[in-house]
């Protein structure tokens, strides 16, 4: 609503506006909010970086999960680790530089370098476990980045969006885009979920809450057009808004369904 009078305004008083999309517009550093204990969880250090680890008995399967601009560890850890509960899977989540419990200054360039970095320590780990790359939102296109530069054994997009540019433009009310400019950074519009997913041939799963104003609906399906996987999902669920789809049972069955073995289903 803010957003939506502020750009009126502008509209009213000078006619044609230009906004600039910076990569700092997509991090906001600082503590957790609320921290909750996570239960089970062992602490992981990689140089600045600090996040947790949760082991699952007789774990399958391996999930490197990424949060949203606004998430912490120890804001969202405990629910994920509940939430995920079914799949059994051991869960390792990082903070971004400069969040929560990991140092540092984030920006797109960092955040995909660590990104590989977590991978590559995740996947050590791992042994012979298949191994999950799970993005929300901003997470998405982290998520995204590791597997176009990595072998991993599933993708999952939450909360997602094609590009950059398609981001951007959603956050526009209709009745002012014909007057509003967009000017996105050279290092965003490198950013591109569509292009990682051309490249991406293993699974897929896409998931979108069906009340999501942020990365609607429309976006997971042109993801999920775009990709050249042949075993690939998109579900949207009912109820759900931006990033809380695994807080209903749907999309918990539909995961544990994607994460378990080809030919066990």
């Amino acid at each position: 609503m803010k957003r939506a009078l502020f750009l009126s305004l502008l509209f009213l008083l000078g006619g044609c506006v230009t906004f600039e999309v910076k990569d700092d517009h997509f991090f906001i550093p600082g503590p957790a909010a609320r921290p909750t204990p996570i239960p089970n969880a062992e602490e992981v250090r990689l140089g600045e970086l600090g996040g947790a680890r949760v082991l699952a008995p007789d774990a399958q399967v391996e999930i490197l999960y990424f949060g949203g601009n606004a998430s912490r560890v120890d804001d969202y850890g405990a629910f994920l680790v509940r939430a995920l509960a079914p799949l059994r899977a051991n869960v390792t989540m990082f903070d971004y530089r400069g969040y929560g419990r990991s140092g540092g200054t984030p920006s797109i360039e960092t955040v995909r370098s660590d990104a590989l970095a977590l991978y590559d320590l995740v996947r050590e780990r791992a042994g012979d476990r298949r191994l999950i790359v799970h993005g929300v939102s901003l997470g998405s296109f982290i998520a995204a980045h590791i597997a176009a530069h990595r072998p991993v054994d599933g993708l999952v997009l939450e909360a997602t969006a094609p590009d950059v540019r398609s981001w951007g433009t959603r956050q526009i009310p209709w009745y002012a885009k014909p007057f509003v400019r967009l000017k996105i950074a050279p290092a965003l519009l490198e950013i591109s979920n569509a292009a990682a997913v051309r490249s991406y041939t293993g699974p897929l799963f896409l998931l979108t809450g069906a009340e999501d104003t942020v990365t609607p609906p429309e976006f997971a399906h042109a993801l999920y057009a775009a990709s050249q996987s042949d075993v690939k999902r998109v579900l949207i669920v009912r109820g759900a808004g931006h990033g809380d789809a695994l807080a209903f049972p749907r999309a918990v069955e539909e995961y544990a369904a994607f994460v378990r073995p080809r030919g066990r289903r």
